[in-house]
């Protein structure tokens, strides 16, 4: 259900949209039991729930003989659920890694959750170290967050002169998470900054496990440690980003004398030039697995 407003001879433009979406009954692959006489089988089966709202608000602010300026604005925001699996299936694996991590449609989750380690903390939420090793405790096969976005939204302005015309498009991604394993696997490869620090002695922030007091193990960060003391909790990161999209510069040339060439207009254009994220290694748009 939706609504389209115009005001003020169409300078100003509203369009909202609320949607309900159910998705039944999808084509997945799901694990099952031996004594079947198969590992696993491909079947129809799940329920998907999503509902969200999405808002456009265009508009002409400055609109002369020579020059006009036309800017819009985006918004989108879904949520979704996953209501039914499988019988006797808890979560169905969408992609990721062999076991973890990887991505997984959980049963009352929201849909695409990140299954991995994750640290062990106290009742304070302080990281819990093995007071023997130095190392952080971790449990596996634990939910680390969700990939869905909580919001997205756009930015474009066109603004043309004469025969000019430049416009430049902005979009932004808030919420959901990412598992960064590009920033794992470098350091596993000791080629990233904090690497450097190998030959320091390092204190790894938390409580000793034996009895809660504060960690006073020294240890050094060398090949042994980024290479088994890594969890992938570490590596999870907030999904936000902005990117400059688009931007186009154009001039159009009228010709004259011509019977069907009227004229021609010449111009550069550029993709994806600059990324605000604080998301280290990687363009947070990219995926190994498509998930």
């Amino acid at each position: 259900v939706g609504g389209e407003f115009r005001f003020l001879r169409n300078r100003i433009n509203l369009d909202v949209t609320y949607f309900k979406n159910n998705n039944e009954n999808g084509i997945v692959n799901v694990d099952i039991s031996p004594a079947t006489g198969a590992t696993g089988a491909v079947v129809n089966s799940g329920a998907i729930k999503a509902n969200g709202i999405e808002v456009g608000l265009s508009g002409s602010p400055v609109k002369t003989t020579n020059f006009t300026w036309d800017v819009s604005v985006t918004f989108t925001r879904i949520r979704s659920k996953v209501i039914e699996t499988y019988p006797g299936v808890e979560k169905i694996s969408l992609g990721g890694f062999s076991g973890n991590p990887a991505i997984f449609a959980i049963k009352g989750e929201r849909y695409g959750s990140i299954i991995g380690q994750k640290l062990n903390r106290d009742a304070a939420g302080n990281v819990i170290v093995n007071a023997t090793t130095g190392r952080p405790l971790f449990s596996d096969g634990q939910n680390l967050g969700y990939i869905e976005p909580d919001w997205t939204g756009g930015l474009k302005n066109e603004l043309s002169y004469k025969n000019f015309t430049f416009d430049f498009l902005i979009d932004t991604r808030q919420g959901g998470y990412m598992l960064n394993v590009t920033e794992d696997l470098i350091d596993g490869y000791g080629v990233s900054k904090k690497t450097e620090s190998r030959e320091q002695d390092y204190i790894y922030p938390g409580v000793r496990n034996t009895d809660g007091k504060p960690n006073d193990k020294v240890v050094k960060r060398d090949q042994n440690w980024w290479s088994s003391a890594k969890v992938n909790e570490e590596y999870l990161y907030e999904n936000n980003w902005t990117k400059l999209r688009e931007v186009n510069l154009g001039y159009t040339v009228n010709l004259k004398n011509t019977s069907t060439l009227k004229a021609v207009n010449v111009g550069i254009y550029g993709r994806n030039l600059y990324i605000w994220s604080k998301i280290p290694h990687v363009d947070p748009e990219s995926s190994s697995f498509g998930t």
